[in-house]
């Protein structure tokens, strides 16, 4: 199984002299590359200097299914 953390897609640019920096939160790195494709490219059409980066926090985005313990074999009296 292949374990996969949140991944934060951070989107930056300038309007007029001011620094904006926006977040999305997307549940791993292939999902933030297609976003930076999406959403990037579109707002690079009106602000040259947009820049984006995918960064994998520590938080896992699935859950980790964990076999149960195999039972103990009964012992004869």
């Amino acid at each position: 199984m292949l374990i996969e953390y949140f991944t934060v897609l951070i989107l930056t640019y300038y309007v007029q002299g001011e620094y904006i920096q926006t977040k999305f939160l997307t549940e791993s790195m292939k999902d933030c590359d297609r976003l930076i494709r999406v959403i990037v490219e579109p707002v690079r059409i009106v602000h040259k200097d947009a820049d984006a980066h995918c960064i994998v926090t520590d938080e896992l985005s699935t859950n980790i299914i964990r076999p149960k313990a195999r039972p103990q074999p009964e012992e004869n009296n």
